[in-house]
C-alpha cells in the first residue's frame, strides 16, 4: 500500500489544504501536519482526508487508519 501511494503522488501529485492555504506536491515525503486535507485521485474518483494525528511509528495499516477521515469535497472546491 505505501508504494502505491507513493507512486500515485509522484506521477499524478496530491493538493494539501493547510488552512486555505493550497500547495501540489509530487514528493511523497512531502510534510504534512495535523489537520491538513490531502486531496487525490484513485482512477476517476476524488479522493480527501483530513489527517487527525501522526503516527510516532510506521505500524500497520490499522493504525495508521486511526489517524485520518474521509472529508466530503464541497462544490467549490
Amino acid at each position: 500500500m505505501r508504494s502505491d501511494a507513493a507512486k500515485a503522488v509522484t506521477s499524478k501529485g496530491v493538493r494539501i489544504d493547510r488552512t486555505g492555504m493550497v500547495r501540489k506536491t509530487t514528493k511523497p515525503g512531502a510534510v504534512i501536519c495535523v489537520g491538513d486535507i490531502l486531496v487525490f485521485r484513485k482512477g476517476s474518483e476524488l479522493i480527501s482526508l483530513r489527517i487527525l494525528a501522526l503516527p510516532e511509528r510506521r505500524g500497520p495499516a490499522s493504525e495508521a487508519q486511526l489517524c485520518y477521515e474521509a472529508v466530503k469535497e464541497t462544490e467549490d472546491e
